[in-house]
């Protein structure tokens, strides 16, 4: 049986909130064994965490909002308000693991692009120039250049 202040068969303010305080401490431990990841620079295992990351932050907005719209309910009982700050203070963890693990992204992703540049630099330093005759008996030195295609991640 669910805990409900207003007496109706939706789950209770105090449900909602145990579960927004677990969406957010797997969220948590996600994002933490992500940045491990990267700093062992496993770039892969950012693929394998997106999509649980879209799921488990879409369940957390959608949690949060309806724990706003239902303020008055929990801001009447010492219960619920304990476990707001509680749930404030993970989400405010969150908010700081999430924007270390924006920056190791961003300095995973600038470290490949710096790599597959120096790479294109060293093949066009040392690829072989092209000599060909023109109409008028000149010889006309080309390169082939390399070209790389750009990829957001």
């Amino acid at each position: 049986m669910a805990l409900s202040y207003n007496g109706n068969s939706t789950p209770g303010v105090l449900e909602q909130m145990i579960d927004a305080r677990s969406t957010c401490q797997e969220l948590l431990q996600l994002l933490a064994a992500e940045n491990a990841g990267l700093m062992k620079q496993r770039v892969e295992e950012v693929e394998t965490r997106l999509q649980m990351k879209r799921q488990l932050t879409l369940r957390l907005e959608v949690l949060m909002k309806e724990l706003k719209t239902r303020k008055a309910e929990w801001q009447g009982h010492k219960d619920t308000r304990n476990m707001a700050l509680r749930l404030a203070e993970e989400i405010g963890a969150f908010q700081k693991l999430a924007g270390k693990n924006l920056e190791m992204l961003k300095a995973a992703h600038q470290l490949r692009a710096d790599m597959v540049a120096a790479i294109r630099d060293t093949i066009d330093a040392h690829t072989p120039k092209v000599q060909t005759y023109g109409r008028n008996g000149y010889m006309a030195t080309t390169d082939g250049g390399t070209r790389v295609m750009s990829r957001e991640v």
